[in-house]
């Protein structure tokens, strides 16, 4: 999964036509949103460790252990359904992962020189506190991805 986690986009659309190199639909919204870590350049990298469950294991983890919410949303702002771009069809919800230790860093590129920064940008957080959206239209083999937060 590729996701610019501390960038401030409203929503991200991936093409995964070809699934082992999924591009960006929406360019332009993305090159021209920013970030609120000004330690991040164009090119930096955040890479987190693998982390493998299965769906089992979400369902039954609890609150404290939950990396994530598989089924059915639960909404921290508004519920928000997005609209393919490329069929015009609602998506289907896929993940919602949250802000959680237990992705654990592997390594990055980013210059940090605001250490009271570094727990943020070595941590797997969606804008310090909130939760990955994740949908996506299997006929147009689109995702979705966008953040909320409280």
């Amino acid at each position: 999964m590729i996701c610019p986690m501390f960038a401030d986009f409203d929503i991200m659309f991936l093409d995964y036509t070809n699934p082992s190199a999924p591009k960006l639909f929406n360019t332009d919204d993305i090159e021209d949103c920013g970030s609120a870590y000004k330690d991040l350049k164009e090119d930096d990298s955040i890479v987190f460790e693998s982390l493998s469950v299965s769906m089992e294991d979400i369902k039954r983890s609890q609150e404290e252990d939950r990396i994530g919410n598989i089924g059915s949303p639960i909404w921290i702002q508004d519920q928000r359904i997005p609209i393919c771009p490329k069929t015009g069809k609602k998506m289907k919800f896929l993940i919602m992962l949250d802000t959680n230790d237990k992705v654990q860093f592997k390594r990055s590129t980013v210059n940090i020189t605001e250490e009271s920064m570094r727990r943020y940008l070595e941590s797997f957080n969606f804008w310090c506190d909130g939760c990955l959206f994740i949908f996506y239209e299997p006929d147009s083999k689109m995702a979705a991805y966008y953040i909320q937060n409280t």
